[in-house]
């Protein structure tokens, strides 16, 4: 489902480096792993009481590891790259603030899958081959999601699956950090990311009308290779 983002991505990378074709340019690959923090998951389910009246409940995670790769060129002003990635977090409870507030131990997933577009501006900052950077970002999230525990609306009953199904958002990324020389002209990479996928709309267990919140931000370690 992410062939639509990575063209998303592939077009928006090439828009951004016509500009650059004067100049001289590096290209190189990256890789990172790092540690993603995923914001509480605000749902809400429509008509999931009665009529006009929703149900409101927060999914909460554990974090989790996250893996991503890229390729880009460095066009001496800016970076612009295609990057890949994902990140799978565990549901471990929710809360409910309607029916009234409730909260019950969950279980399940949500496991985000990345295309993104970035441009990055190194800042020359004299700092003995530390050099900050920052970037933005833009692109496809899917999110596949599998939450499962009691319903909101039956809170002492069994565990049921609740929302089991994935969706393709537009997401949109900012990233801060620094990078420093490994050996040759490899650099190691150190960065914060916040990320916002918007809101996945999709369907619960019972064909319902729900929307789930996904946001939230990682701190990623990496290499940079030029070829």
């Amino acid at each position: 489902m992410l062939k639509w983002g990575i063209g998303v991505a592939t077009a928006a990378l090439a828009t951004m480096a016509v500009g650059g074709e004067a100049q001289a340019q590096t290209g190189y690959f990256s890789v990172g792993t790092g540690w993603t923090f995923l914001d509480n998951a605000d749902t809400r389910i429509e008509n999931g009481i009665s009529a006009n009246n929703d149900i409101n409940m927060t999914f909460e995670t554990d974090d989790n590891i996250n893996g991503r790769a890229a390729i880009g060129s460095d066009l001496g002003f800016l970076r612009v790259e295609v990057e890949v990635g994902m990140a799978s977090m565990d549901v471990n409870s929710y809360d409910s603030r309607n029916p009234p507030n409730i909260s019950r131990t969950a279980d399940g997933t949500i496991g985000l899958y990345t295309a993104m577009a970035n441009a990055f501006w190194d800042v020359d900052a004299g700092m003995g081959g530390v050099t900050p950077f920052f970037g933005i970002g833009i692109g496809a999230v899917q999110a596949e999601l599998e939450m499962s525990g009691p319903r909101p609306t039956a809170p002492n009953g069994p565990v049921v699956s609740l929302i089991d199904n994935d969706q393709v958002n537009l997401g949109w990324q900012i990233m801060g950090g620094v990078s420093m020389p490994l050996f040759g002209n490899t650099q190691l990479t150190a960065q914060y990311r916040f990320f916002d996928a918007g809101t996945m709309d999709t369907v619960d267990t019972l064909g319902r009308a729900t929307g789930v919140e996904i946001k939230g931000s990682s701190l990623d370690v990496g290499i940079r290779v030029p070829f």
